[in-house]
């Protein structure tokens, strides 16, 4: 899979009017030279003046009256500006009037006309991703077998204004390199010809890429350079010759990952939600002089905005990410109620959210999720249906999972409003027609679903039980606390009394193994590789029969505090450790 994320440099400001309102009234010029004089090539000048000739603007082209087209020409020709009281002008060629309400409708007409092109020579080269899928079914559609109510979907590109997000897909490493080089081929053909610049800077313009299949890693290393990241190479007629390859990029508002992970997103939320609670955590949820509906509503629109914003299309609502919603949201709660943590009160977070009548997260993306399907059965995005109704083998796709646990839920919380509806996945009939012909009813009745349980923080009660005689205990030799795992204790030992593993002692900053001298490049994944149960007690057994010198203390800490840095950072980004950048490779 490879996305190409793109942003356009200035796109309101470069755009060619001319593609879509012709040439300017009162031209002078012969409409090539015109046009030249633009910055457009030679042959698209020529085409886009002999389009001109013959058939007249986009506008006109388009049906619309004759006069409006010329209505909209007038405004644009020759049109000028004047800073402050300067006696000269500034005559404007290019680019949308500065708050004109055609500037946005200019821009994103030419745009179309250049993605249009794109798309039809990828269809031509033949690397289209294609679903079939069917238009008036469900969302959780899994029936592939009727082939004869499918249709074909292309799955290109998705774009809102300037910012573009291109997809392919490929059913081998090989066939995928190829279809990247033929999606930048055509990509700097298309835009060139209607003058769009590509900012191809870090942070604008980024890749994610993800091989799957036979030779995968053989493919992954040949677009790794020396520094350790993968980089695409770029045609030569680019101004820049490698594109950045990341694993998680922030695209309209919201950061999506290679690996599907939500912790760049949660950390993300989290950030902005914090940033809207903090100046008014005390003058006005911890307040006694607002009232609690007052807060509330403050919290719906100020905090909880930000962030459970577009949350509801997360495909897995478990783990890290959960637990950094939870976070922010518990505190808000509990200011509210007037029960903080460091208050000396026992409350749980669920005792609170009952009290106040708050719903857990769990509930409230439940609701969001419910009330998007319904809007997605109205508006029937192609593309996106047709994503959704895949399956791989006989499983759905993730957010059609959640979706149908969301909608089993409701439907047996409502017994009384949606007891004669049907299984919604034998007969999804009359579900479609209650969530696509009635969107307030639906609204209201998803506003009725309530709960407070936390799914991961009742994991996490199931795990704080005492122990039973029957499982395996684990005990720590300085105050007798018992647990059920080893790698429990040691966290236990580091943290309460201090106690490290002597591994680490043994170990420099290399990231190659001192017994079978892997290279593992940090000094973090040497230490797990040499603690590993299977495949490397050689390794251990060799450390701990002296047979390989210990360090200094002096750079034991030393090293001990670059590896508390790089947890740390690791921990921000949303990940249990830092993630390996490079293989490990084996000593011959």
């Amino acid at each position: 899979m490879f996305v190409l994320f793109l942003d356009l440099e200035k796109a309101f400001d470069y755009t060619i009017r001319e593609f879509l309102i012709g040439l300017p009234q009162g031209c002078l010029l012969e409409p090539e030279s015109y046009l030249q004089s633009l910055g457009l090539d030679d042959d698209v000048a020529k085409e886009l003046a002999r389009e001109v000739r013959h058939f007249g603007s986009l506008l006109e082209q388009l049906g619309v009256d004759p006069k409006v087209a010329a209505l909209v020409n007038s405004l644009h020709s020759n049109s000028w500006f004047r800073y402050s009281d300067l006696p000269t002008v500034i005559v404007a060629r290019k680019g949308g009037r500065q708050g004109c309400k055609l500037g946005a409708i200019i821009f994103n007409m030419v745009y179309a006309r250049a993605l249009l092109m794109l798309r039809d020579q990828l269809r031509e080269r033949g690397v289209l991703l294609v679903l079939r899928f069917k238009p008036c079914g469900p969302i959780w559609q899994d029936d592939s077998s009727t082939q004869d109510a499918h249709v074909e979907q292309e799955i290109v590109e998705a774009t809102y204004v300037d910012d573009e997000a291109l997809l392919l897909s490929a059913s081998s490493p090989s066939l995928l390199d190829k279809a990247i080089d033929v999606l930048f081929d055509c990509l700097l053909q298309c835009f060139t010809r209607f003058s769009l610049k590509i900012n191809w800077a870090p942070g604008k313009s980024e890749a994610m890429l993800a091989y799957r299949g036979k030779h995968a890693v053989k493919h992954r290393e040949a677009r790794r350079r020396d520094d350790g990241k993968l980089w695409v190479k770029l045609p030569d007629h680019a101004n820049t010759p490698y594109l950045t390859v990341t694993r998680s990029f922030k695209h309209v508002g919201g950061f999506v990952s290679t690996d599907g992970s939500h912790n760049a997103d949660a950390s993300h939320r989290v950030k902005r939600a914090m940033a809207a609670y903090a100046p008014i955590a005390s003058s006005v949820f911890g307040s006694p002089h607002f009232a609690v509906t007052h807060q509330r509503e403050f919290a719906n629109s100020l905090v909880f905005s930000r962030l459970f914003y577009n949350v509801r299309l997360w495909s897995n609502l478990a783990g890290r990410p959960l637990q950094m919603l939870e976070g922010v949201y518990a505190r808000v709660v509990r200011a509210i109620g007037g029960c903080r943590r460091f208050s000396g009160g026992g409350d749980t977070d669920y005792q609170v959210r009952v009290a106040l009548e708050f719903p857990s997260v769990e509930c409230l993306l439940s609701r969001r999720r419910l009330v998007y399907a319904s809007r997605l059965l109205r508006r029937q995005p192609a593309s996106l249906i047709a994503l959704l109704q895949q399956t791989s083998g006989h499983q759905r796709m993730p957010w059609t999972r959640l979706l149908l646990d969301n909608m089993y839920l409701l439907w047996r919380l409502n017994p009384e409003r949606l007891g004669t509806l049907p299984d919604p996945t034998s007969e999804p009939n009359p579900w479609i027609v209650v969530m696509r012909d009635y969107p307030t009813g639906w609204k209201q009745l998803v506003s009725t679903m309530c709960f407070y349980d936390s799914s991961r923080q009742s994991a996490a009660a199931l795990t704080s039980l005492p122990l039973q005689p029957s499982l395996p205990m684990h005990s720590c030799e300085v105050c007798g606390v018992c647990f059920r795992t080893v790698r429990a204790l040691n966290s236990h030992r580091r943290r309460k009394h201090n106690i490290r593993d002597q591994i680490r002692c043994f170990v420099d900053e290399s990231g190659i193994c001192p017994v079978c001298e892997t290279m593992l490049h940090t000094r973090l994944r040497v230490i797990r590789h040499i603690k590993r149960a299977k495949g490397s007690n050689m390794c251990h057994a060799t450390i701990v029969q002296g047979q390989i010198p210990r360090l200094a203390c002096d750079r034991i800490e030393h090293l001990d505090a670059i590896d508390t840095k790089s947890r740390r950072e690791a921990h921000q980004m949303g990940f249990s450790h830092p993630r390996a950048n490079l293989p490990a490779r084996r000593h011959r």
